[in-house]
């Protein structure tokens, strides 16, 4: 299994941008920072999965 850093940041309108410094193209967004890091999960798989 491998770990990847994230980069969680709070935006204007109060949801939460999860960004990961090694993988650009996996990008997601959630209206807390718990929904945002599950969907960050989901994210990452089906970017390296292409």
């Amino acid at each position: 299994m491998y770990t990847y850093p994230v980069t969680l940041t709070r935006m204007q309108d109060g949801q939460y941008m999860v960004e990961f410094p090694d993988v650009p193209q996996a990008l997601t967004y959630g209206k807390t920072k718990q929904a945002a890091l599950a969907a960050a999960e989901s994210a990452l798989y089906e970017t390296l999965d292409q």
